[in-house]
């Protein structure tokens, strides 16, 4: 049996890809795929204390139209922040495609961010981020294992779904749990 494991932040479109599995994050938009659910987290917003002095702090989500917010471009909802009451189309100068960028550039003083706290832990234990709009929450993003609905799948693909479940059931982020860092 060979497991041919492909890591990558892209949308891998199942069906004409020909791939078994694949971990979404965010709503699934697509009926033609089945989620089998591995977790949930929640979105927080930071910026560097830099960022702040200079541009002020954000107080509400409207506020976000003055800033330069870090646009992560594999966002499922584009160059739009989500809030639990509303959603704002942000902009700003820098647009990247990798998390650990949006968390490096946020560290840097480029802008307003937002994504799970445990990407921006290590700025934020550091004293170099801050957490901002913290009365303003993110609706949680649901974590999933997909596969095709139409499709048989294999008992190396189940296995495998099987052995991820148990994974991230054991990850407190991904379930409920957002472990807050500390300084």
């Amino acid at each position: 049996m060979i497991l041919d494991l492909q890591l990558n932040d892209r949308y891998v479109d199942l069906v004409n890809e020909g791939t078994e599995l694949a971990i979404r994050i965010g709503k699934l938009e697509d009926s033609s795929l089945r989620a089998r659910p591995l977790g949930g987290y929640d979105r927080v917003f930071v910026a560097s204390k830099d960022y702040l002095a200079k541009r002020g702090v954000p107080q509400t989500p409207d506020d976000l139209l003055d800033h330069d917010c870090i646009i992560y471009t594999l966002l499922s909802s584009g160059a739009t922040w989500r809030f639990r009451d509303v959603d704002i189309p942000i902009t700003g100068r820098l647009r990247v495609n990798s998390p650990d960028a949006v968390s490096a550039a946020a560290t840097a003083g480029l802008g307003v961010a937002h994504g799970p706290a445990w990407l921006f832990e290590a700025g934020l234990n550091s004293g170099r981020l801050q957490f901002i709009l913290t009365n303003h929450v993110a609706p949680p993003v649901p974590v999933q294992m997909v596969y095709v609905a139409n499709r048989l799948l294999p008992t190396r693909a189940i296995v495998f779904m099987d052995f991820m479940a148990e994974v991230f059931s054991q990850i407190p982020a991904l379930n409920g749990s957002t472990p807050v860092p500390t300084r």
